[in-house]
């Protein structure tokens, strides 16, 4: 348990636990407004909901991280998304599922800060690949799942399951959450040996105040850069179901677009960020981004001429 690899594992497991709090809501869309009769843009605002707590509550999860260690925290974060999960299957107001979700939300935030954050701290020489792993998992988790959650809708319904995948999920999060540590000075890497290993902690020492973070110019180009790449893709999450029923496409075409499609986002997080380790982050940035750029023209080329 003090491996840096188990560390990283344990952290891993609480991370695909998550997954499903944002790639598999989607799938949950039509039975609730066939249920309820509520309109569609009144659910997906429970998404938007999700998404605004899972990203602002972040800063504050560090602060508390730093001062109560992962272990108290994603413990908390457990019970908030099993508690939160598992309840929305019984909402029966439009304001219950905001809350529900919410609060689901508060915990997938602390989730995601605390096991991104543990894995910087025991592995500074090796930030984009572990890193990946960590994101890797959350964009990928949900593939393990999918499947499952699609039978158990159609033959159990929407509130069974949630409430059983969110009772498996919060249950797993917060064993695993009892693993969880910070290093001790000087034991989250086992050798120095190599200068390249040397420059780069040398590097990754240079500290900044949050302040002086976000008044860096370097920070409003991430952060610009994170807004344009989430925004498209949550749309396209958030609404693959509805997209598949007004395309006319087939359910089993949905269940396959939900599972490879994490599939490939999780396998490409960590293949970038240990492409990263080796070449930089900016040349990584600058070819993914390119071959980003270049796939979605080719989409929209081939749709044109199909």
């Amino acid at each position: 348990m003090h491996s840096r690899w188990w560390q990283l594992v344990a952290a891993l497991i609480a991370m695909l636990m998550i997954a499903n709090l944002q790639y598999a809501w989607t799938l949950f869309v039509a039975p609730i407004q066939a249920t309820t009769g509520w309109h569609l843009p009144e659910i997906q605002w429970a998404f938007s909901l999700f998404i605004l707590l899972q990203t602002w509550v972040q800063p504050l999860d560090g602060w508390l991280l730093d001062r109560l260690g992962p272990r108290r925290c994603i413990s908390a974060a457990g019970v908030l998304c099993g508690f939160g999960w598992s309840l929305m299957g019984q909402a029966t107001t439009l304001l219950q599922l905001y809350v529900f979700y919410a609060i689901a939300g508060v915990g997938a935030a602390f989730v995601y800060s605390g096991s991104v954050g543990l894995a910087l701290k025991w592995f500074p020489d090796r930030r984009g690949m572990t890193t990946g792993i960590i994101a890797g998992a959350f964009g990928g988790g949900s593939a393990l799942f999918i499947p499952l959650l699609s039978m158990l809708i159609q033959t159990r319904g929407y509130a069974t399951a949630f409430l059983l995948s969110g009772i498996v999920q919060g249950v797993i999060i917060l064993v695993a959450a009892q693993f969880l540590r910070y290093p001790d000075a000087g034991s989250a890497f086992p050798s120095l040996a190599t200068s390249r290993t040397k420059t780069i902690l040398r590097r990754n020492h240079e500290h900044f105040t949050t302040g002086q973070m976000v008044r860096a110019p370097q920070f409003l180009v991430l952060y610009l850069m994170f807004v344009a790449m989430a925004t498209g893709g949550l749309f396209v999450t958030a609404n693959a179901a509805p997209l598949q029923r007004s395309w006319g496409l087939s359910s089993a075409a949905l269940i396959t677009a939900l599972t490879l499609g994490p599939i490939a986002n999780g396998v490409s997080r960590i293949f970038w960020g240990s492409i990263s380790d080796r070449i930089g982050r900016e040349t990584t940035m600058l070819i993914a981004f390119s071959l980003q750029a270049f796939c979605l023209f080719g989409v929209v080329t081939l749709e044109r001429v199909g």
